[in-house]
């Protein structure tokens, strides 16, 4: 078991640590039991604080990124729904102004060829 120091700064142990790295930490090891000095578990505590932190940090940042994306899909829905009902709204006038245009043109030529069909009884005459 070594002393050297590990990429954290701190002392490097092996795996499974031994008696006396234990006991450098401040652990001992019962049969059944691991007795901590009040050090060794204080720093366990701040370890298993940190992971805890990261662990909510984590789950906020799913979250978070989860009320987005359902927000972004929700405008999205509403914006595509603005889009079909102006585009629908924009065919419909369109269409009545072609039925109306091609009314007018109808009655037009209907006038034109009234007009003329007169004309020519009158000249047969």
């Amino acid at each position: 078991g070594g002393g050297g120091v590990a990429k954290g700064g701190g002392p490097s142990f092996s795996f499974p640590p031994s008696n006396e790295e234990l006991r450098s930490l401040g652990a001992q090891v019962g049969r059944s039991k691991v007795f901590l000095r009040r050090g060794a578990y204080e720093k366990l505590e701040r370890l298993r604080s940190r992971a805890l932190g990261l662990a909510a940090t984590s789950i906020a940042t799913a979250a978070r990124r989860h009320h987005a994306a359902t927000a972004y899909l929700t405008l999205r829905a509403a914006a595509w729904t603005v889009q079909l009902a102006s585009r629908a709204f924009l065919a419909r006038r369109e269409a009545r102004e072609r039925r109306r245009r091609r009314a007018a043109s109808v009655a037009l030529q209907c006038l034109f060829r009234s007009r003329r069909a007169r004309a020519d009884v009158l000249e047969l005459k």
